[in-house]
């Protein structure tokens, strides 16, 4: 394997077994294949500028919204845009750090950047440098898989956490429970052995 001294430190520094690192990168982005559509900066700048319900006002009036339901989107959009420009402040910051153009970054429709579909706040405060280059690319996959074990460690994996326990910390890194447990599922059949019981 490749990386397979990284993922071997990952487990040595953090207990987090490799299999389960190369599960969330499966599911994330298919080992590298598929980094997002568009730019991450394009994604969250589109965002962020959305503030407001006017913004949106021709695509949600065709389906007659009450005054109370306008006031909720309203809200919405609001919250969803202030998040979205505090992580676009974090993936300049995080380019300008790392000496990468933060323009030209692939990303989700979200604004999630590299092999591990960091947010770039946790690209900024979670993600660690797995090759030694004093940079923190989280698209060379030595950064990547140092990383997700860094976030694990940090949301507080154990290997001997009960399988409930291990859903709760993977949903840390994605709040869907069929995400977190799909991701225990193929680090399973990656290991040949269940990760969780």
């Amino acid at each position: 394997v490749e990386n397979k001294a990284t993922l071997d430190l990952v487990q040595e520094q953090h207990s987090v077994p490799p299999e389960l690192v190369l599960s969330i990168l499966v599911i994330e982005t298919k080992l590298g294949d598929f980094l997002g559509k568009g730019t991450a900066f394009n994604n969250l700048a589109g965002m962020a500028t959305c503030s407001e319900y006017a913004h949106v006002a021709d695509y949600i009036n065709k389906f007659n919204p009450t005054e109370d339901q306008k006031q909720w989107i309203e809200t919405k959009i609001k919250s969803k845009a202030d998040w979205a420009y505090k992580e676009l402040l974090a993936l300049i910051e995080y380019g300008q750090r790392n000496s990468l153009d933060p323009t030209t970054l692939p990303g989700s429709i979200y604004g999630a950047i590299g092999l591990c579909q960091f947010m770039p706040s946790n690209a900024l405060t979670l993600g660690r440098d797995g090759d030694g280059d004093g940079l923190v690319n989280l698209y060379s996959a030595p950064d990547a898989i140092m990383s997700i074990g860094t976030f694990l460690a940090d949301a507080g994996w154990n290997n001997d956490l009960s399988k409930k326990k291990k859903i709760k910390v993977i949903k840390r890194y994605n709040p869907d429970d069929y995400y977190a447990k799909m991701v225990l599922l193929l680090a399973g059949k990656i290991s040949k052995s269940p990760l969780a019981d």
